[in-house]
């Protein structure tokens, strides 16, 4: 049968910390959120995945996998250990093809649209992988900094002003300059 995978989060859980946060930027966090384009309508559909089928050789992982995840949702993926998750992540974000279905992001084909299609859409979307994949060679701030680099022309001081900005989101201000062997286990996945 059809595997199905859904979670909506219940409340506003965070929305005292959003006010907050919005406070010292001038505007409230949901406003700037939605007037930055970044979610244009609270049911706006995020990933939509039809019939997915996965497999690693022989083995099948997956099999006519359907779900979606709409802005507002927290979608979790569990299991046991070897049984597909981080598989799976890896065909959502397009890094393997699956043997059948389709994964659609921003209403974008994950699999099917051209390189120059993917190469706008990718920007907006973020992967934080099991061993926080920060580059070692690079501070921290560096590590924030870096995406965008490549994918903005803001200048290197509101770059900085950005990183400085999500790192206190997360508790981390004093490590900006840090990198990330001085960090503990928790602090790298919060800075990741």
């Amino acid at each position: 049968g059809t595997q199905r995978a859904r979670l909506r989060t219940g409340g506003h859980g965070g929305r005292r910390e959003g006010a907050r946060l919005g406070d010292r930027c001038g505007l409230p966090l949901d406003r700037r959120v939605h007037e930055s384009g970044i979610l244009n309508m609270r049911d706006e559909t995020l990933l939509d995945v039809r019939s997915l089928d996965i497999a690693a050789g022989a083995r099948v992982l997956h099999r006519n996998l359907t779900f979606a995840l709409h802005a507002g949702e927290i979608l979790a993926i569990v299991g046991p250990s070897g049984g597909g998750k981080s598989t799976l992540m890896r065909h959502l974000i397009g890094l393997e093809r699956p043997t059948a279905g389709q994964v659609r992001i921003l209403d974008h084909d994950v699999h099917g649209d051209d390189m120059l299609v993917q190469h706008a859409f990718r920007p907006r979307m973020g992967v934080m992988f099991q061993t926080g994949a920060l580059w070692s060679s690079l501070s921290i701030g560096e590590n924030l900094m870096l995406p965008m680099r490549v994918h903005t022309r803001w200048p290197a001081s509101e770059q900085r002003a950005r990183a400085r900005f999500k790192l206190a989101l997360v508790g981390l201000s004093d490590v900006f300059d840090r990198l990330p062997a001085e960090l503990s286990g928790g602090m790298h996945k919060r800075a990741a």
